[in-house]
């Protein structure tokens, strides 16, 4: 039980740096 709230955490936390991450990329490109 314990390993798989880790796991899940651990694929919500990745999920949400990579969407972070295209979020953070298509706002920067944007502008230019």
């Amino acid at each position: 039980s314990s390993a798989t709230v880790l796991a899940m955490t651990a694929v919500v936390v990745i999920a949400a740096e990579l969407a972070g991450r295209i979020a953070f990329y298509n706002l920067w490109t944007l502008p230019m």
